[in-house]
């Protein structure tokens, strides 16, 4: 007779590997405080955390912050002219520019998680 309650787990799916950090007591307080907050135990907090977590390399976070700093200065030279020749100021002219920003933006696509996994930096 089968007994109530979950079903058995297989081979595959039983856990039998471990991993070893270590860590603050003020960082480990911290993760129990998470893991309790998320109403979980710290074990299964800490493996969701790092199966969902993606990692951005610095170097591809450094590219973004340039890109972004660039274009902020690009919006900042437009609201100035605006700003300027507010009598003289073309819509088109201004719409185009704010295009142009907007194409700036939608290039920053940062290369997927599975293209940097293979990356060693």
């Amino acid at each position: 007779m089968a007994s109530p309650g979950r079903p058995r787990k297989q081979a595959e799916d039983l856990r039998s590997r471990s991993i070893k950090i270590t860590v603050t007591d003020a960082e480990l307080a911290a993760l129990k405080e998470h893991a309790q907050e998320a109403g979980m135990p710290l074990a299964r907090y800490l493996r969701e955390a790092a199966v969902k977590t993606q990692v951005v390399n610095r170097q591809d976070w450094r590219r973004l912050v340039f890109q972004v700093n660039r274009i902020g200065n690009n919006l900042n030279q437009v609201a100035r002219w605006c700003n300027t020749y507010k009598d003289a100021a073309e819509a088109a002219g201004v719409v185009a520019a704010l295009m142009q920003i907007d194409r700036g933006i939608r290039d920053l696509a940062l290369p997927s998680r599975d293209a940097s996994e293979g990356d060693a930096s």
